[in-house]
């Protein structure tokens, strides 16, 4: 459907809704007496529109998404081929935790289950130790990090060649843990997370003093957009969330001071 994914969204209050009634507040504020309150709110009606046209439109969301992606591709090494030091694949979680009839319990969201299956391919290829990374703890003691090593493991993975880190919630932490971890090794650290994360988890590694080589994943943005991309859609304010989500966070690591400076 053009402004729609599924039948269900028409029915629900949305930001194609959003976006056409403040259109049509603007245009009836440019028409309505010069003394009434709709005329005097007409520009904000237009910027308004503008803002929501912005965050619901694909054409947007996705040109970001594209920016904030962009990056050096990963040079594999072969399995067998030589290898100097120790590698460490690091698959930085991303899940939440959700009550059941169980109790709590840590389960991954798409994300996460996207930089498992990426970790897993990776050491198929290139062999070393797996480390999964952080993720919310629920009260049964386990993390998001424990879910993607259960699926390692069931994937062929050898539970002596994992590692699992849980104190970590954010990818500040995910990195500073890392390091800790390490001690006074240094292997080679291959860094999995999704494309769109990577530069900031990079920019962190390289802040606190750690190289690692990247094999992004869960790329999120479309080559193939067509002209339906500049109308505005019920799924565009989702990926402009994901896109804003981390230019704020590049802004916030880089006022307290965790980005490397170029």
């Amino acid at each position: 459907m053009l402004l729609f994914s599924d039948v269900a969204q028409v029915l629900l209050p949305s930001a194609v809704y959003l976006f056409a009634l403040l259109l049509i507040l603007a245009i009836a504020g440019f028409r309505a007496p010069d003394r009434s309150l709709l005329r005097r709110l007409r520009f904000l009606m237009v910027a308004l529109a503008v803002c929501t046209y912005i965050a619901s439109a694909p054409i947007f969301s996705n040109w970001l998404i594209g920016r904030l992606e962009e990056g050096p591709a990963p040079v594999v090494p072969e399995r067998h081929g030589s290898q100097p030091q120790a590698r460490l694949i690091v698959a930085l979680a991303s899940g939440r935790v959700r009550n059941t009839v169980e109790g709590e319990r840590a389960f991954l969201d798409e994300h996460g289950w996207n930089r498992t299956i990426a970790a897993i391919n990776l050491w198929q290829r290139i062999g070393g130790h797996l480390m999964f990374n952080g993720g919310p703890v629920a009260s049964d003691g386990k993390a998001a990090a424990d879910r993607m090593a259960e699926v390692a493991i069931s994937y062929g993975v050898p539970r002596s060649e994992i590692v699992v880190v849980r104190a970590a919630s954010n990818t500040y932490q995910n990195i500073t843990t890392l390091r800790d971890s390490l001690g006074t090794d240094r292997p080679e650290i291959w860094l999995v997370t999704s494309a769109i994360h990577m530069p900031r988890a990079v920019n962190v590694a390289t802040r606190i003093g750690l190289r690692v080589q990247q094999f992004p994943c869960d790329f999120r943005h479309n080559t193939a957009m067509g002209w339906r991309a500049w109308f505005p859609h019920n799924n565009g304010p989702a990926d402009f969330e994901l896109a804003l989500h981390e230019v704020l966070g590049n802004a916030a690591y880089s006022v307290r001071g965790w980005l490397a400076v170029d």
